[in-house]
């Protein structure tokens, strides 16, 4: 049940253990470029967003699951890394609510500009009042 990037993950962590007992033994100065190592963090998963049409959320998943190995393949070809990051797909709904809002206020619009009107018309009628 373990994914390559685990099995390589656990390999590169030993090989760190073993690299610094030796320079430890040896009497070597130990140090941590932190680029390196936040990059190198940085590189184990991507987080990708995607959006689809509210009908086809879970075939869409279903495709993105089935593709992500040629996927991950064609990344670390065109990156030139020997192994590609883990790919999480994740479905961004946030087109979708928008949609949902935008509709929401057009079906609200002619209410809102009788509302104004009236609101213009009684702000007027104090005004003359005022006078």
């Amino acid at each position: 049940p373990w994914n390559a990037m685990a099995v390589n993950s656990g390999r590169n962590l030993f090989a760190a253990m073993v690299t610094f007992g030796y320079m430890k033994a040896m009497g070597m100065p130990v140090r941590v470029n932190r680029t390196v190592l936040v990059c190198a963090a940085c590189i184990t998963a991507c987080n990708v967003c995607y959006t689809a049409a509210p009908g086809s959320y879970d075939e869409v998943a279903a495709a993105f699951k089935a593709a992500s190995g040629r996927i991950r393949s064609l990344m670390a070809r065109q990156l030139s890394w020997r192994v590609a990051p883990e790919l999480r797909f994740h479905l961004d709904k946030s087109v979708d609510e928008a949609e949902r809002i935008a509709a929401a206020l057009a079906a609200d619009a002619p209410r809102n500009e009788a509302s104004a009107r009236a609101e213009a018309d009684a702000e007027g009628a104090d005004a003359e009042d005022g006078e």
